[in-house]
């Protein structure tokens, strides 16, 4: 989701010594004595035979450092006369010059063209493989820093890591391991975050040197360590000890951090939902004194883990708004949609689950004038970008848009802009991305109030790629959202329909919950009958999965079956186990929906009576909230006496369908009983 860090650039390297031969000390004095590209080349050629290994080591050195002083591209001595050189002289080169002429060529990479193959690579590789398991590197910089230059490259070196692997005792009991000071744990860090090199038997073990020298670290070595471990998603006890190192002594820590090391060490604690005493919290705080000289990555990067792990409060949203809004035309289209997603996340998340302190902070954060005026800033730096944004982008913003639900002209020329892009080329975006799109316009587009101009050539596109595509929309992002968009958009496309009914059957197990409660809602909106199949598999899938779905999902299956007229038998008995299993969950206008269903279809429910319960016991809390003795305002209208009598019919009604003789006459003298309490409660109240 976020671009990743820059890697170490001042990784350093020790100068090529070694015994060589006297002409090759003379060779490299001239070498070091070159003071152009063009000069150092030239000499190259003319002294070709008589080069060690040595010297061409040093000579690679040299060229990346000429390469920099001057501006000048190498690129045709690299491929001209270094690579051959080193190519021809490769199983000379020892582990130190092996290590400085890869580290070089990594400086050079972007001007060695199509000359550095992968054949040329792996002969690097292979060579490195040796050398380790000759045992002659002599140095642990020399480990790191080839490590370092390979994913520099981008380039998976198999022998080598698999030299790394074989060590005596592993890579955790390896000499040079033990010696790694702060520089070589972070260089090899990165690497393994580049390579995606993620196996525990590495990184527990680096994770726990790393604990070793955090006092050794600069500070753009330790962020640059954490970072790497939050890219990989490494989570284990050595991790978790260098973090609560790292918090015991952040405030000697964080005072010396750069606004970009501020961002990676609290982007990878969000990665890793960690923030052991606050650290997150005094980063960020540090942060808003350096937000003025922050890189805008490195400010959507420290907006999105004060996102993640709700360390919001007003001076922290205002400094950042303020930033934000500033400069909002610096960022980048993925910055603008990380930003914008933060905040919609921050909406979406569930107000149960996050403190009710964090969750009027974010109120505040999202709802205020100030915060209306950032997502027009930023719908206005987006703007522009117009097919520069990639399929990602748009779908992230749309979902961030449909969810904040904040309408402006600005943001109204940004959601048309991004449909018009969509409609274009949907090639850009996936099955998911796609889907996306269509339930945030579904969202938006709200006529007469807001009516978004290109959403009928949306669903025309959408539908196109769907009838071609439709065995590549997964369950959730795909197949849920597509009908759910059309629905809500009251859009009736009959092929892509039976291409769903037919389709989603097959993947019915990848849905959630909520997914399947989805699909039944969107088919039910439509008032489209024919898929009776689909039912069916639903409430198959239903039935198997239901003691694990929320008390909101199970009422909406069963309003959308209802509404369907379709009785589902089975579905109706195993919601009923899990109404009366579960019955607490299952209170006021969700204990009325699911008898107002039942009674739609007549379906005789053995739990009619405890959800009548269930919806009479709010009716009384909610009277006797405010006032006691049902006073004041808080007296039955005439509305609310006729709903809740109609309710008790309907429930009493579902309870007593199929009860014969004493059963019916009991129930009816207890309905009788409901009855005179609803009027003698409310008969001194009158309209």
């Amino acid at each position: 989701m976020f671009s990743a860090v820059q890697p170490l650039f001042s990784a350093t390297h020790t100068p090529a010594t070694g015994p060589p031969a006297k002409s090759a000390v003379k060779l490299n004095r001239k070498i070091c004595k070159m003071r152009s590209v063009r000069d150092l080349s030239q000499f190259l050629k003319l002294n070709s035979p008589d080069l060690s290994a040595v010297n061409i080591s040093t000579a690679a050195t040299r060229l990346a450092k000429l390469s920099k002083e001057t501006g000048h591209s190498p690129a045709g001595a690299v491929a001209e006369v270094l690579l051959p050189l080193a190519a021809a002289n490769m199983q000379e080169l020892q582990g130190r010059q092996l290590s400085n002429f890869v580290w070089s060529l990594a400086k050079l990479h972007r001007h060695a063209g199509e000359t550095l193959t992968c054949e040329y690579l792996s002969m690097l590789d292979e060579r490195a493989g040796t050398c380790l398991k000759t045992g002659l590197f002599t140095h642990p910089s020399e480990i790191s820093i080839l490590l370092w230059s390979f994913a520099r490259f981008g380039h998976y070196p198999s022998q080598f890591v698999q030299q790394l692997r074989q060590c005596d005792g592993g890579f955790g009991a390896s000499p040079f391991l033990a010696e790694f000071g702060g520089q070589e744990v972070s260089n090899f860090a990165w690497a393994c975050a580049k390579l995606q090199i993620c196996e525990p038997l590495f990184l527990e073990p680096l994770a726990s040197r790393a604990s070793d020298v955090v006092s050794c670290f600069t500070s753009k070595e330790l962020s640059v360590t954490l970072w790497a471990f939050g890219k990989l998603g490494q989570q284990g006890p050595a991790v978790e000890e260098l973090i609560e190192t790292l918090s015991i002594q952040h405030s000697k820590v964080l005072s010396r951090c750069s606004g970009r090391d501020l961002a990676n060490i609290c982007w990878a604690c969000a990665r890793l939902q960690i923030n052991p005493h606050g650290l997150v919290d005094s980063a960020l705080d540090r942060a808003c004194v350096l937000l003025h000289e922050c890189h805008p990555q490195s400010i959507s990067n420290l907006v999105w883990a004060m996102g993640k792990l709700d360390c919001t409060n007003a001076h922290r949203v205002n400094t950042f708004s303020d930033t934000i809004r500033s400069r909002a035309h610096c960022f980048s289209p993925q910055g603008l949609a990380n930003i914008l997603s933060t905040l919609a996340a921050s909406k979406a998340a569930d107000r149960d689950e996050r403190p009710h302190c964090v969750y009027l902070m974010l109120c505040l954060c999202l709802f205020q004038a100030q915060t209306h005026s950032l997502i027009n800033a930023i719908a206005e730096a987006a703007l522009p970008f117009g097919p520069e944004l990639s399929g990602q982008n748009m779908a992230n913003m749309m979902w961030a848009l449909g969810t904040l639900g904040h309408s402006s002209v600005t943001v109204d020329q940004l959601v048309d802009m991004i449909i018009g892009q969509v409609v274009l080329d949907p090639t850009k975006l996936t099955p998911q991305g796609l889907s996306t799109v269509l339930v945030a316009s579904a969202k938006l587009h709200d006529p007469p109030r807001r009516e978004l101009t290109n959403v009928d050539e949306l669903l025309d596109t959408v539908l196109y790629r769907a009838r071609k595509q439709a065995h590549t929309f997964n369950s959730q992002d795909g197949l849920s959202n597509l009908i759910w968009g059309y629905a809500s958009v009251g859009s009736y496309p009959a092929s892509l329909m039976d291409a769903v009914a037919v389709r989603a059957p097959h993947v019915m197990h990848e849905f959630s919950g909520q997914g399947l409660a989805n699909l039944a809602w969107g088919y039910a909106k439509l008032n489209y009958v024919k898929p009776q199949r689909l039912y069916d598999a639903i409430a198959r899938e239903a039935m198997k999965r239901m003691d694990s779905f929320t008390a909101m999902t199970i009422g909406s299956i069963v309003a959308s079956f209802t509404d369907m007229y379709y009785p589902c038998l089975p579905l109706f008995d195993a919601v009923d186990e899990q109404v009366l299993a579960r019955l607490a969950e299952f209170r006021g206008p969700l204990a009325e929906r699911l008898i107002s269903s039942y009674s739609t279809v007549g379906y005789c429910s053995k739990a009619a009576l405890p959800l009548l319960g269930q919806a009479a016991e709010s009716t009384i809390q909610s009277l006797a909230q405010e006032t006691e003795g049902f006073k004041g305002s808080s007296r039955w209208s005439y509305r609310q006496r006729r709903h809740y009598t109609t309710l008790m019919v309907e429930g009493s009604f579902c309870a007593l369908r199929s009860r014969l003789n004493r059963l019916i006459q009991v129930a009816c003298w207890e309905f009788l009983s409901i009855l005179v309490w609803v009027h003698e409660m409310t008969r001194n109240y009158p309209e």
